[in-house]
């Protein structure tokens, strides 16, 4: 859930800092009145039988709908080019596998606690080594980390 959630922050955040700075604030205000509304309306069909689990998934909800709507704002009155959504398209690819590697630490035959060390351990690196692959930086050297730095 946490994986989600900082997915869609990495993306939403920019957009929305992008729309506030050209101008656009409302559209900001709008995107987190629908947020509320969708983590308000979960939370109320939740209020009878609550669980972690499900507050969890209804502010997930209302957070993911503030992003997109930020996102699908930005696209529409700032559209990006072919080149960029090619560069953002590789990038995104690279944060959904390090979320599939960290994701599938949840079936390891290990107590809750083991999975989250190992996939918190595992995050970091496979993250690199990926960026490092899209951008055509080496991920294990000084020099390599520091031309993936400037080519983000």
């Amino acid at each position: 859930i946490l994986a989600i959630y900082l997915g869609l922050r990495a993306f939403g955040s920019a957009a929305g800092s992008a729309l506030v700075a050209t101008g656009r604030p409302r559209i900001h205000t709008w995107a987190w009145v629908a947020g509320y509304v969708v983590a308000l309306t979960c939370l109320a069909f939740e209020y009878k039988n609550p669980s972690l689990n499900g507050v969890v998934w209804c502010l997930t909800g209302g957070i993911a709908t503030v992003y997109l709507f930020l996102l699908l704002a930005t696209a529409k009155l700032m559209p990006p080019t072919r080149t960029q959504l090619m560069v953002l398209g590789r990038r995104a690819l690279g944060g959904v596998a390090t979320i599939a590697v960290m994701g599938a630490c949840r079936f390891l035959p290990l107590v809750d606690w083991g999975q989250l060390a190992v996939a918190a351990s595992l995050g970091a690196p496979v993250h690199l080594f990926l960026m490092s692959k899209i951008l055509g930086g080496h991920p294990f050297s000084i020099s390599g980390i520091k031309e993936m730095i400037k080519k983000i």
